[in-house]
């Protein structure tokens, strides 16, 4: 499996039902990484980290939930979780 990554502000541009890559995010795991402060969001969109073992693992459809108000000012994007760390922490 590939690595992908999807930005917010190009999900927003089409909507989420024109993009084909929303649709290959569906049902997949992904970190968000906030451009704005160069780290990932941590688990419960609890503050940030640049450590992949600290960020919090979403399925994409609550990512997308979680950050659809955001704009394009923080340049979001969701990163495809390739290889989940042994003890991931979950979005939840």
């Amino acid at each position: 499996m590939r690595p992908m990554r999807l930005t917010l502000n190009g999900i927003n541009r089409k909507g989420p039902e024109q993009t084909i890559a929303y649709w290959l995010l569906v049902g997949e795991k992904v970190y968000i990484w906030s451009r704005e402060h160069r780290m990932y969001w941590r688990p419960g969109a609890a503050g940030y980290t640049k450590d992949t073992a600290a960020a919090g693992v979403y399925d994409f459809e609550d990512a997308y939930k979680r950050t659809k108000h955001c704009g394009p000012e923080k340049m979001i994007e969701y990163h495809r979780v390739t290889t989940p760390p042994a003890s991931s922490p979950t979005g939840e």
